[in-house]
């Protein structure tokens, strides 16, 4: 059920005779509803920026795109990146219908990936989902996902004439984990807190979730971990 289908049902609930016990339930679970919602409206506005700042450097960066005929080979290009809403499609489900959340996730990342790749850049993508994601935990997946995703193509293989991305949703300490690993640049040092991964680490702290970013090797790793539901009660 999406965040505005919630919001929708607790508006129209009948509130009837209830305690103080219930009261204060009622109240936890509508201001856990405004928190959810206020955070798809951030996302989206992230989402939304980033598609059109890339937009805009493909048109005004570029003295040359200003011939006719350069215009005109640059056109289906923009219409692509504009019709990849399916990047949000896949993040908030407003339209579409997939067969599995495993399919949600890779339509998800495939195109955070052709969004975000450059014209000649050879990016190699596997994606892999070993355990079930529980329902209540696939917004904070999905939204980790495509933070992760984005950050390795716009920063990790920045300028990289290829490069390789995997995916893996598996189990963690009877829990799950989302595991995105590159073969890029790497982080210097700490890494900067952008908007994205501040959205995601408060996504996963409602969740009793951690995330990390690390270098192994000559691979970047980032990771959601979420615990199993019966630890993140008892946080509560």
């Amino acid at each position: 059920m999406t965040t505005f289908s919630r919001i929708a049902l607790s508006a129209s609930a009948p509130l009837g005779r209830i305690d103080g016990i219930s009261a204060l339930r009622a109240i936890r679970s509508l201001q856990a509803v405004n928190d959810s919602f206020l955070a798809d409206l951030r996302q989206f506005r992230h989402d939304t920026r980033n598609t059109l700042r890339r937009i805009t450097s493909i048109t005004t960066d570029y003295p040359e795109l200003r011939d006719v005929d350069t215009e005109r080979r640059i056109l289906p290009e923009l219409q692509m990146r504009i019709a990849l809403a399916t990047v949000s499609d896949a993040l908030f489900d407003v339209s579409s219908t997939y067969s599995s959340f495993n399919a949600r996730l890779t339509s998800l990342c495939e195109g955070v990936v052709t969004l975000l790749r450059g014209p000649s850049q050879d990016i190699r993508l596997d994606v892999t989902a070993t355990v079930h994601c529980p329902s209540a935990l696939r917004d904070v997946v999905l939204r980790a996902a495509h933070e992760f995703v984005g950050n390795a193509v716009r920063h990790g293989l920045h300028v990289r004439i290829a490069g390789r991305l995997e995916v893996r949703l598996l189990a963690w300490q009877g829990g799950i984990r989302l595991a995105v690993s590159d073969d890029g640049w790497g982080c210097g040092g700490a890494p900067l807190p952008g908007e994205g991964l501040s959205l995601v680490r408060r996504l996963a702290a409602r969740e009793r979730g951690t995330v990390a970013l690390e270098r192994h090797g000559n691979r970047t790793l980032a990771t959601l971990d979420l615990p199993p539901r019966g630890r993140r009660d008892a946080a509560d």
